[in-house]
């Protein structure tokens, strides 16, 4: 989780699955195959998001879930280029 909130820092709000295992194997200096476990189980528990968006797995924080829905359900009424605009002012 702690890969996710620095991510944030860097103006993401959600990471391809394969780089936020790549950054958090980094991080806490463990083997991949331990932070694929770990991932899973934080999936299972809802401590983590999993959504795959235009061909690729995202992972992002429970609190970024109505954001995203809010742009989504923007998407749908008025089209992306008003929700990226709306996106930009906040």
């Amino acid at each position: 989780m702690h890969a996710l909130l620095e991510a944030t820092g860097e103006g993401h709000c959600a990471l391809p699955k394969e780089v936020l295992i790549e950054r958090a194997a980094k991080l806490l200096e463990i083997d991949v195959a331990i932070v694929r476990e770990a991932l899973e189980r934080l999936l299972l528990d809802g401590e983590l998001v999993y959504e795959p968006i235009g061909g690729h797995d995202l992972i992002y924080l429970p609190y970024f879930e109505a954001c995203r829905r809010w742009h989504r359900l923007l998407a749908e009424e008025v089209g992306w280029r008003t929700v990226l605009l709306a996106a930009n002012r906040c």
